[in-house]
């Protein structure tokens, strides 16, 4: 399983051909990190060729992204530095939306290093001795989505029975796996691309009945354009569904996953996010729940640190204590 998850991992882009003799042979021109756009792989081999990928977050050299393989989601970071482009898993679930660019991780991976030329080799990491090497720069590449002539080659051997090949397109990115193995092919290639679109996925938001007697849940799609403001997005969505105010905003918004038993998210609300003179204590106290289980089951976490104005929560029937958090149910 950990062998197969580094293999399926430099999932990218694509877009036009070019002869290699005239572009520039770099990280940013073979790995280019694109913004909006959902890359979609098909393959065969393995429960994990078909894949979906995003880009969360951006900034001036590296990316985080979301893949996606049906039954199993990872948060990668990637980092264009000194000629080496390194990634890191940060994280292995779907919950993980929150900007993680800087999130340390001890393992790391070299997935491609300059300068791009045949017989160039180098380390797969400093704790494998696994050695990736380019075989090609000008390979012929089918893919579903598109013919190329011009992909660089990397070489991986991860045993005398396993070899994988990966192709990369200049102002593309990644196009092309084969794995070859006595357990047969494995094979991802890039058979999709959609332009212009956000991340969706398919929340739950709490509400309070009409009666103020209960809790009712709704789906919705929360949708984020790369580098988003995430909690913005989620104040949208409750204001459309009456949650709080429309005057309310957030003055701030963490979320803690040290301790992975006891995750917690901090918001801190503007005095105006929800309308007390509207609420009597049952409903006041079922409006908070609803934004606790709202953001709770987004981010995955079990509590919710709610402040107001940087102050803890306090109102005629609720009064918070510095330590106390509102339970996720």
């Amino acid at each position: 399983m950990k062998k197969f998850l580094c293999l399926i991992l430099p999932l990218i882009i694509l877009c036009g051909c070019q002869k290699t003799s005239k572009i520039q042979k770099n990280i940013s021109t073979y790995f280019p990190f694109y913004q909006n756009k959902i890359y979609v792989y098909t393959g065969s081999g393995s429960n994990f060729t078909d894949q979906k990928i995003f880009t969360m977050y951006t900034d001036e050299n590296k990316m985080q992204r979301r893949l996606d393989m049906g039954t199993m989601v990872m948060m990668q970071v990637f980092e264009n530095i000194n000629g080496q482009l390194k990634y890191s898993n940060v994280a292995v679930d779907m919950f993980h939306l929150e900007n993680m660019l800087n999130a340390s991780n001890t393992d790391t991976f070299v997935e491609l290093q300059e300068p791009f030329e045949v017989g160039n080799s180098w380390n797969f990491s400093d704790t494998t001795d696994l050695k990736k090497q380019i075989t090609d720069m000008d390979a012929k590449v089918e893919t579903p989505y598109a013919s190329f002539d011009n992909a660089m080659e990397v070489t991986t051997k991860f045993s005398d029975d396993m070899t994988t090949k990966d192709y990369y397109v200049p102002d593309v990115g990644f196009v092309k796996s084969v794995s070859e193995s006595s357990d047969g092919p494995i094979v991802i290639q890039l058979s999709q691309i959609i332009n212009d679109a956000p991340l969706e996925l398919e929340n739950t938001i709490y509400k309070v009945d009409e009666n103020a007697q209960d809790l009712s849940t709704d789906s919705f799609n929360l949708k984020f354009y790369t580098n988003d403001n995430l909690s913005e997005n989620i104040l949208e969505v409750m204001k459309e569904n009456g949650l709080v105010s429309n005057e309310a905003t957030i003055n701030k918004f963490e979320i803690n996953r040290d301790d992975l038993q006891n995750q917690i998210i901090s918001v801190d609300f503007n005095s105006g996010f929800i309308d007390l003179t509207k609420l009597g204590s049952q409903g006041e106290s079922l409006t908070l729940q609803a934004i606790t289980n709202t953001l709770g089951h987004i981010f995955g976490v079990d509590k919710i640190e709610l402040t107001v104005d940087g102050k803890n929560y306090e109102s005629g029937h609720i009064s918070m204590e510095d330590g106390e958090y509102f339970d996720v149910k």
